[in-house]
């Protein structure tokens, strides 16, 4: 005989998943519950469903599960970005929590990718400066919000500073690329976009544990921002010793990574991860 519906935070429990992860299976429908004197309860047999449901445990995808751009998924979060709507969009994200996707999952195969078509659009004359201004917005928030989930505690491996130098507008390419490397450890100063060189060197400086710095070009760069971004990652490497990676849409290999004064390249979020995870000594997560 099934024993009374237990609290929430006990189901949590029985699932091996932090509290607001079971919370987010009741607000999506994937874990059935109640209210009772103005607390959610889950009965046992619901638990056993649950479980037998083949959901995984908490941040992590089931083996072998694919993990891949939708372009419908993508279609309708533009829609939404668009549209001014965080509430339609993070409805969007939290479905792929449900479904088991990582952070960095979501970041690499679905909020990259609907910033990228965004600024194709842009560039095109599909959509306006002010569209992607406010796509841009409520993407932020939505980096903000999934920031603020549950994440591996323990010491951080090492410290990494990333920066736009002075005449880089965009920072939202930063907050994405941070999101990423939280989730594998490590300590992120994100400066944002349009900081002075002596304050990237400056905040390099005075980190513990240093073990790279990330400078983002994403605008076209002419001469003076060639000078800017080449002073900003010889002044790091002259006065902490670390090495400096050099990417972004401006960047388009090695060769010119190294013209601009950087050690390495990256053309992908990925590539930024392997890269800090590398020197940080710390294994990549699949």
């Amino acid at each position: 005989m099934e024993t009374g519906p237990i609290p929430l935070a006990d189901a949590a429990t029985a699932l091996g998943v932090h509290y607001m992860t079971a919370y987010r299976y009741v607000r999506t429908g994937a874990l059935a519950a109640h209210q009772v004197g103005g607390r959610w309860v889950v009965t046992p047999s619901e638990i056993e469903r649950f479980r037998h449901g083949g959901r995984s445990s908490p941040g992590r995808r089931a083996a072998g599960a694919a993990v891949r751009a939708d372009p419908e998924r993508i279609e309708r979060l533009i829609a939404r970005l668009l549209a001014a709507d965080e509430t339609g969009a993070w409805a969007i994200v939290e479905q792929r929590l449900v479904a088991g996707w990582q952070r960095a999952d979501i970041v690499k195969h679905l909020l990259v990718p609907v910033m990228a078509e965004v600024g194709d659009r842009w560039e095109a004359g599909i959509v306006t400066v002010a569209d992607e201004h406010i796509a841009s917005g409520v993407m932020l928030r939505l980096l903000a919000r999934l920031g603020a989930g549950e994440r591996q505690r323990g010491r951080r491996s090492g410290s990494v500073v990333i920066a736009g130098v002075s005449g880089e507008r965009h920072a939202l390419p930063l907050s994405l690329t941070a999101d990423v490397l939280r989730d594998q450890g490590l300590h992120v100063v994100d400066l944002g976009a349009d900081t002075p060189v002596d304050d990237i060197v400056g905040a390099a400086r005075a980190q513990d544990r240093l073990v790279g710095v990330g400078l983002c070009a994403t605008s076209s760069l002419d001469e003076p921002a060639r000078g800017r971004l080449h002073a900003a990652a010889t002044g790091v490497r002259d006065a902490t010793g670390c090495p400096v990676l050099v990417g972004g849409a401006a960047v388009g290999s090695v060769t010119e990574a190294r013209e601009l004064g950087g050690d390495s390249w990256s053309s992908t979020i990925d590539d930024v991860v392997a890269w800090f995870a590398d020197r940080a000594g710390r294994p990549r997560d699949a």
